[in-house]
């Protein structure tokens, strides 16, 4: 299984915070969850996982088989802990990448989860998957980077299809939620979607940031075992996203 942080050099102001980063990375609790949120830019065992759509289906099998309700609370205290005094929170108000970043990637475990366990109807691969294969259109992969903080620019196709749909969907439930990057990189990013795919393929009235974070908050029931048919997803929520298309 590919690791976070497996190249980094810590550049931190305090060691509290180096020893905070050394811990949790050390700490199988939180090690097991297989964050994809924690490795999609800062693993590079990841990036070179992804070269194989074998190996990347067998990283998601692994990471969808975790509970998303234990886990995002994992996520959630961790990102908590980690920005108090007494560990990084000096170097989070200074401005430290690194720091800035695990705190949106740890707040972001859900929505990344939920958007990266998505099976695609036709293909019967994951989603993420089939996106990062995808060559001929590279904002299929880049739409993951959205709730890590990332907005999708206005160059670059997408695949306009049911998992396309069904990830900007989850990313509005968590636009509304405070502290996700989702609140400020959604809806630019669901502007640019629905150029490509029409004006009302992604939702853009969204009130951003006016709901309080809770674990589990991104579906009314858990996804069971390591894979969930797209148009059960569809049917937990209420979208009817083929109905759309």
């Amino acid at each position: 299984m590919p690791t976070p942080f497996d190249t980094i050099s810590y550049n931190f102001a305090n060691q509290t915070c180096t020893t905070f980063f050394t811990d949790f990375l050390a700490n199988s609790t939180v090690t097991d969850c297989h964050a994809i949120s924690l490795l999609l830019e800062n693993s590079n065992s990841f990036f070179h996982t992804l070269s194989s759509a074998a190996a990347t289906s067998r990283v998601l099998d692994v990471t969808c088989s975790q509970s998303v309700t234990k886990c995002a609370s994992i996520m959630t205290n961790l990102a908590s802990e980690m920005i108090k005094t007494e560990n990084c929170g000096d170097d989070y108000s200074a401005g430290n990448s690194v720091v800035q970043g695990t705190y949106q990637d740890l707040m972001a475990y859900e929505p990344v989860y939920r958007a990266t366990c998505l099976t695609n109807p036709d293909t019967k691969d994951y989603c993420f998957v089939d996106a990062v294969q995808n060559t001929t259109a590279p904002n299929d992969y880049n739409v993951y980077f959205i709730p890590v903080g990332t907005p999708l620019t206005k160059s670059g196709v997408l695949t306009c299809n049911e998992c396309l749909q069904a990830s900007m969907d989850i990313f509005a439930q968590w636009a509304k939620v405070n502290n996700q990057a989702l609140d400020t990189t959604y809806v630019p990013s669901a502007k640019v979607v629905n150029k490509y795919c029409g004006a009302n393929f992604a939702n853009t009235n969204v009130t951003v940031g006016s709901d309080r974070v809770t674990a589990g908050a991104g579906l009314s029931v858990q996804l069971p075992g390591a894979r969930l048919a797209l148009s059960v997803l569809g049917l937990f929520l209420g979208l009817g996203y083929m109905g759309m298309l």
